[in-house]
């Protein structure tokens, strides 16, 4: 599986693949006020939204 980040002045797009499919895909604004944590945060849950189990 890869995780891909595209981050751009306005979104920041996200994709995940599995051999070479789109799994699933999502987006967030980039405006300066967002801080990591919160954009980990918007990640896991992403993540967990479409079934996707995060490993350690």
């Amino acid at each position: 599986m890869l995780l891909t980040i595209d981050v751009g002045n306005t979104q920041i797009y996200c994709g995940i693949l599995k051999n070479n499919k789109v799994k699933a895909r999502f987006r967030h604004t980039s405006n300066g006020a967002v801080t990591a944590d919160e954009l980990g945060i918007f990640l896991l849950n992403a993540l967990t939204a479409n079934g996707i189990k995060k490993m350690l």
